[in-house]
């Protein structure tokens, strides 16, 4: 969501600093209200490149956001094999039965003595 000047000046000091942390202003916690409201337009219009702190622990909910995506995956792929499996078992049924059916409704043929 992007909030106009006059929107971000009335929220409070705390709530523009997460906001800040969120669209990637850098250091939120050292500027001053003004200053970082400033900032935060700026990062909005696109005048400034948010920032990726590229030291410390990950944010946890890029963590767990990984930790989904990657057992989401594999399960994905577990159900790819296991719905492979159901077709193939399907259509050996299906040909099974067909080469039955064809097989009993044949009549015997007649052998010349």
């Amino acid at each position: 969501m992007e909030f106009t000047k006059k929107q971000l000046l009335t929220f409070s000091i705390y709530e523009l600093r997460s906001i800040g942390k969120k669209i990637g202003v850098k250091a939120p916690t050292s500027l001053v209200k003004a200053d970082l409201v400033n900032a935060i337009i700026n990062v909005q219009s696109g005048l400034v490149k948010p920032y990726v702190a590229k030291r410390g622990r990950p944010r946890i909910t890029t963590v767990v956001e990984r930790n989904f995506l990657n057992i989401a995956e594999t399960n994905a792929k577990k159900d790819y094999k296991v719905n492979v499996i159901k077709i193939i078992d399907r259509t050996l049924k299906k040909v099974r039965e067909e080469l039955i059916e064809e097989f009993c409704n044949e009549k015997p043929k007649e052998t010349k003595e």
